[in-house]
């Protein structure tokens, strides 16, 4: 474990990692995961990129960032969005994490990023269960849901993650040492009942997808196989049922409409409104990170929140920009689950890939620079693309804790 520990603090992608995990705790520790946010991604922006002899700015990144440049050249946005500082740094993100320049160091940087992540968002996770559990935090009144640190919805994103990860490790259980696997299992009980605590449906839909995806490419593709196994966990947690009731009372309360805040109407009207934004101007769209109809906290505070990630990329990037990233998505996916190998890695990018893209129905946050998700759905993405075009081979990315090299 020292060993283990080491080689963590000793990865400079380690570092980067635990800035933006550590915004998942600012309630706690205060903003520094925030402050030092953006200095990060310029530092790795410039330092992975320099010398970089392949250049990808005619790819489907490429075409994506002249999207976002013309959306916000060709509309008058609100200057409370500012909406050129959020476009500057959105370009730093994407030439920081996304092959649109491309070396194999930054792009195995770019996995251990990844992995660090989601061991990291393990921790956070499975912290914030164990608060709850010593009553240092508890169920909102009222609505019985648990905000943790970061509140329902980030907590169930971050968990799922989280569970993910485990899950794939989990899968390899023969590569992992013994203790690895208890700890493992453990872990993920954990983030599990966390992810009930905060009756994210959202989050609970998108696992229950991605997982069934991961066991598929685990099983090299066969859908028989993929399927015994998930009908053997789903009776588990069926049988298991009386142990695990109690963490269910918020998503009851959702469900049963108890509670105001929980209706979907505001959601649905929200999805409408991408709809007809779109529509008002469906080549280039109404203008990157912005929407036609701030609410009176948006204009106080500049933040803007469209509810999905997928209408809000259409609606302020119309088809110059959707067109772009719906490719990129459906060909990394297509790629993924073509796979026939049952490699590890595959497997991992496949779970997560598809959390992202049913979580980003209902969560909006693809176009956000700020926000964590959107630098780890560019990660993926960004992964994915390097290995479908074979600019990089899968050995080159070595899983953190296996003792088999290849697996």
């Amino acid at each position: 474990m020292k060993g283990f520990i080491m080689r963590f603090l000793s990865d400079p992608p380690f570092y980067y990692a635990l800035i933006v995990a550590l915004m998942f705790i600012a309630s706690l520790i205060g903003g520094i995961g925030y402050i030092l946010y953006y200095p990060m991604l310029f530092f790795i922006c410039f330092y992975y990129n320099r010398g970089i002899k392949r250049n990808n700015i005619n790819s489907v990144f490429g075409f994506f960032l002249l999207a976002c440049v013309m959306s916000v050249l060709l509309n008058t946005i609100l200057p409370v969005f500012k909406a050129p500082f959020r476009l500057f740094a959105y370009t730093i993100l994407i030439f920081a994490v996304t092959p649109v320049l491309f070396s194999k160091q930054k792009a195995v940087m770019c996995f251990k990023f990844l992995q660090y992540t989601c061991l990291l968002l393990v921790g956070v996770g499975f912290m914030n269960y164990y608060m709850y559990q010593a009553g240092i935090l508890e169920l909102q009144e009222g609505n019985r849901v648990f905000a943790g640190t970061i509140g329902t919805n980030y907590l169930g994103m971050l968990c799922s993650i989280g569970i993910l990860y485990m899950g794939s490790l989990l899968l390899y259980h023969k590569a992992l040492l013994k203790k690895q696997i208890f700890l493992f299992a453990g872990l993920l009980i954990g983030l599990l009942l966390c992810l009930l605590l905060s009756s994210s449906r959202n989050s609970i839909v998108s696992i229950i997808i991605s997982t069934l995806v991961m066991i598929y490419i685990q099983k090299k593709g066969k859908w028989g196989k993929a399927l015994v196994l998930f009908v053997v966990l789903a009776i588990v947690i069926i049988v298991t049922f009386p142990f695990w009731e109690e963490y269910i009372v918020g998503i009851i309360d959702k469900q049963d409409g108890n509670t105001e805040s929980f209706n979907m109407r505001s959601r649905e009207g929200s999805w409408e409104i991408r709809w007809k934004e779109f529509v008002s101007s469906p080549i280039f769209g109404i203008g990157f990170a912005s929407v036609s109809n701030p609410t009176t906290f948006s204009l106080a505070t500049g933040i803007v929140e469209t509810t999905t990630g997928w209408g809000g990329l259409v609606s302020q990037l119309g088809l110059m920009g959707g067109i772009p990233f719906f490719l990129l998505t459906y060909k990394n996916m297509k790629y993924l689950l073509t796979r026939k190998d049952g490699r590890y890695v595959h497997c991992l990018l496949g779970a997560l890939l598809t959390f992202f893209c049913i979580n980003s129905i209902g969560e909006g946050y693809i176009t956000t620079v700020g926000c964590q998700f959107t630098v780890y759905f560019l990660l993926v993405q960004g992964i994915v693309y390097t290995l479908h075009k074979r600019w990089i081979t899968v050995d080159s990315f070595v899983p953190l804790f296996f003792k088999i090299k290849r697996i």
